[in-house]
């Protein structure tokens, strides 16, 4: 039986939930919207292919700088699709969270990570989410998060210890937690 138990206090900001929405939204292996970029990356190449069969056909089409250009094209629309996302989400959820009402999200939180499971206590609310719910573990470079659901994980953010060993120490208590009680 493990006795290890871990403790985190801190105060979320604005940009620890923009940083998890972005995460969430665009490298999380569980949430994959549907990809826009390559279907809009579809729809160029068949736009390009109509295109060159019914203006001018074979002409146009066997011409290499008209495929070069094409390529150019298509190529530079889906990367700046794919470069942008990022920073659009950035932007949508700063916007979203700026307009909603959720200040009590902006108090001081306690996670402790125990054999029982990880609680979370806030002035706003107080939870614990037993090991078996948790699906996954996943670290960036801003913070540490155990998703419950696909889009939903309790947050821990790297600035809430005071250096990088007690940060890496509380990741593998709750891995080794998990790994006991959780995963099957």
């Amino acid at each position: 039986m493990i006795a290890e138990s871990g403790i985190a206090q801190f105060t979320p900001t604005k940009a620890d939930f923009v940083a998890f929405s972005v995460y969430t939204l665009g490298r999380s292996r569980y949430y994959r919207p549907k990809a826009p970029p390559l279907r809009i990356f579809s729809l160029l190449t068949m736009i390009g292919i109509v295109a060159a069969v019914y203006g001018g056909g074979t002409r146009i089409a066997g011409e290499p700088r008209f495929i070069a250009l094409f390529i150019f094209i298509v190529v530079g629309a889906t990367g700046l699709l794919l470069i942008t996302r990022p920073l659009l989400l950035r932007f949508a959820t700063a916007r979203a969270l700026a307009a909603s009402e959720q200040e009590s999200l902006l108090k001081p939180t306690h996670v402790e990570l125990s054999a029982e499971g990880v609680r979370y206590k806030s002035e706003a609310t107080e939870s614990l989410t037993r090991w078996k719910s948790i699906i996954d573990i996943v670290t960036d470079t801003n913070s540490l998060y155990l998703y419950f659901t696909s889009t939903c994980a309790v947050m821990v953010p790297r600035r809430a210890f005071s250096d990088a060993a007690s940060f890496v120490r509380f990741e593998q208590i709750a891995r080794s937690l998990w790994q006991t009680f959780g995963r099957k």
